[in-house]
């Protein structure tokens, strides 16, 4: 977890514990002295609400990325994880037509003599991949694989359920939210 969500998720929390200590009478200030009928619901204690761990994220306030399952990279787009990509110069075969005989194999001067510059074989090895037919990717160091961009490479994300904070509000049923109960 990076630390502005750890830092997002405490202030949420003590925001979420401040207003429960400060509403510990709950909606008792809205039940008249005077009312008989009404009295204030002993399951909530008037707050209305009770605060829960999130069963989503089991109070962490994240869950495991989809994206990537959890593992924070996923494959490269460039690449598609191979960690390399065909050689553009070559298209991949690893060789270029020699630009002394232009791929005939003969000296352009005496067509009886084989072309020195690349022994008669009409190509000389690529010297853009220097011969391997690849070239290795720069966009994901060769690796195949880059941070998941949901989750910046953590492997997580923040939890939707409780909203990153690991707690979630839940009205009380026996008041339905109100905090008060008919007598």
């Amino acid at each position: 977890m990076k630390s502005y969500t750890k830092i997002l998720y405490l202030s949420t929390f003590l925001s979420i514990l401040c207003s429960c200590a400060s509403n510990k009478k709950g909606n008792t200030d809205a039940i008249e002295e005077d009312d008989p009928d009404s009295e204030m619901c002993e399951t909530c204690e008037g707050r209305g609400f009770f605060v829960k761990t999130c069963g989503e994220c089991d109070g962490e306030g994240a869950v495991e990325c989809d994206n990537c399952d959890g593992t924070g990279r996923e494959e490269c787009t460039m690449c598609f994880g191979k960690g390399k990509k065909k050689c553009t110069w070559c298209y991949g075969n690893g060789r270029e037509k020699c630009s002394s005989c232009h791929g005939s194999g003969v000296n352009l001067y005496d067509e009886e003599e084989a072309c020195s510059s690349c022994n008669g074989k009409g190509y000389k090895e690529c010297t853009t991949c220097w011969g391997k037919g690849y070239d290795e990717c720069s966009y994901c160091f060769h690796q195949g694989y880059e941070d998941c961009d949901d989750c910046d490479g953590e492997g997580r994300t923040e939890c939707e359920e409780c909203e990153g904070h690991g707690k979630i509000k839940v009205t009380c049923t026996e008041c339905e939210g109100e905090g008060k109960i008919l007598k």
